[in-house]
């Protein structure tokens, strides 16, 4: 939930997010897929929040970054991806709704309608920004500083370009640079969701040195 690249084309979407949790958080489960509100959706669990940082149905992929700001909410952000995901909220109610949760970033990308956001809640303002680049990363400014975000755009910028394969962003993702290890926090693993002609999740388990791959 803290480095997250996408790429973008006409025939196929790329989302790949590392997480990066403090040492002592449970680590997540792995990916399976569940029935809520009586839709499908995958995802890996987080064990605290009983949500997610990213996940895909048939037709959207949302990814959520935390950020950094006043925190006073009172419900998991990783049951906010849940709910969009399952339709129990809709982007147009994000603006009420969001004051239950901390400060976000969320990635929405609806591959059947074209639709593609970046939406940022600082616990007083919604906005929504359409994604126009086919390729992009974002880090979470509560992880890495202004001057880390900028190193690892320019990383990104130097070495992944709209003709890199999943293998490629994935190796991108699996860069030493790219990996956190500190007294504090940790990249505990790797998600790479594909939607093209089959929606699928590759899930690395960095913690148990064990891959998951999952078929919608």
């Amino acid at each position: 939930m803290c480095t997250v690249t996408c790429l973008i084309r006409s025939n196929e979407i790329i989302l790949t997010s590392n997480r990066d949790i403090p040492i002592k958080r449970p680590h997540s489960k792995p990916p399976k897929i569940y029935n809520f509100n009586s839709k499908n959706i995958l995802f890996p669990l987080d064990p605290i929040g009983k949500g997610s940082w990213v996940g895909t149905n048939d037709t959207e992929i949302v990814c959520l970054l935390n950020h950094k700001g006043e925190e006073k909410g009172i419900e998991s952000r990783g049951l906010l991806l849940r709910k969009i995901l399952t339709h129990e909220i809709k982007l147009n109610d994000l603006e009420s709704i969001s004051k239950k949760y901390n400060p976000y970033k969320l990635i929405y990308l609806n591959n059947y309608e074209k639709k593609f956001y970046e939406i940022t809640w600082n616990t007083k303002k919604l906005n929504l920004d359409k994604i126009t680049d086919s390729l992009k990363i974002w880090s979470s400014n509560s992880i890495y500083n202004i001057d880390k975000i900028k190193k690892k755009a320019d990383y990104f910028s130097a070495n992944c370009n709209i003709n890199c394969s999943s293998k490629d962003l994935l190796k991108f993702h699996l860069d030493s640079k790219n990996l956190l290890k500190d007294n504090f926090s940790q990249t505990t693993s790797i998600t790479q969701i594909i939607h093209s002609d089959f929606i699928s999740m590759h899930y690395k388990d960095l913690i148990n040195q064990k891959d998951y791959d999952t078929i919608y």
